[in-house]
């Protein structure tokens, strides 16, 4: 898993890149790691796939660990 951090980083630059389209950009371009996409507004709605995906990661995240319980055993 990728750590908040980088999540972070990646949302920021999504969200701005859907901002720029939004607002008359005909092309944005986001690197994440290794690989590159590139975004026009015709594939808007992949991009808020894109941010809705980061969103879900850095929830995930943040999420406190779950406490496991176990069963009460009775001994008599």
């Amino acid at each position: 898993m990728t750590d908040t951090t980088t999540l972070r980083t990646w949302l920021t630059q999504a969200e701005a890149a859907r901002h720029k389209l939004v607002t008359g950009s005909k092309v944005e371009r986001l690197q994440h790691g290794d690989t590159s996409t590139q975004f026009t507004p015709a594939n808007l709605a992949d991009l808020d796939s894109y941010i809705a995906s980061l969103k879900s990661q850095l929830a995930g995240a943040n999420a406190a660990p779950t406490q496991v319980r176990r069963p009460i055993n009775f001994v008599y």
